[in-house]
């Protein structure tokens, strides 16, 4: 499996870099030289070097809407990460934003107190994968979530 990224960003990127080069070779083929050097100037390394220090910034002052929940979404689907099926010991934890009277906030829970490992601790909605009771990691981190905002 892949570690750094998630199957279906390769997959994007994967298709958008062939679509580039088939482009660029038909560009060439045609000898449109010009429209080649627009369609390829944005790979340079001086402009990728810039693109990768260029800072976003994310405004919370109205809470979490649309546009920053989507730009958090881009940016954890960017984020190492490693999920396999074979692995015994799975878990799931779930990051839930909301706003509370217009404040960004991110929702915890409080492990019982009679739990055998980390008691009392503040943590995200998640836990270990069961076989019975789980059929995916997502299953699991929703499962939580949903029994942690129960009244």
């Amino acid at each position: 499996m892949v570690s750094n990224y998630t199957t279906p960003a390769l997959a994007t990127a994967l298709r958008d870099r062939e679509d580039t080069l088939q482009l660029a070779a038909a560009l060439l083929r045609d000898g449109d030289l010009s429209s080649l050097s627009d369609i390829l100037s944005p790979h340079e390394a001086r402009y990728i070097e810039v693109r990768r220090r260029r800072r976003v910034h994310l405004d919370l002052t109205n809470g979490f809407g649309t546009r920053t929940l989507e730009m958090l979404r881009k940016y954890l689907a960017r984020m190492p990460r490693q999920v396999t099926k074979a692995h015994r010991h799975r878990a799931a934890i779930v990051l839930p934003l909301c706003n509370v009277d217009g404040v960004p906030s991110v929702l915890f829970e409080k492990r019982a107190e009679g739990l055998r490992k980390h008691p009392g601790e503040v943590c995200f909605p998640g836990g270990m994968v069961s076989e019975g009771d789980d059929h995916t990691i997502g299953e699991r981190g929703l499962g939580a979530t949903a029994a942690a905002i129960r009244p």
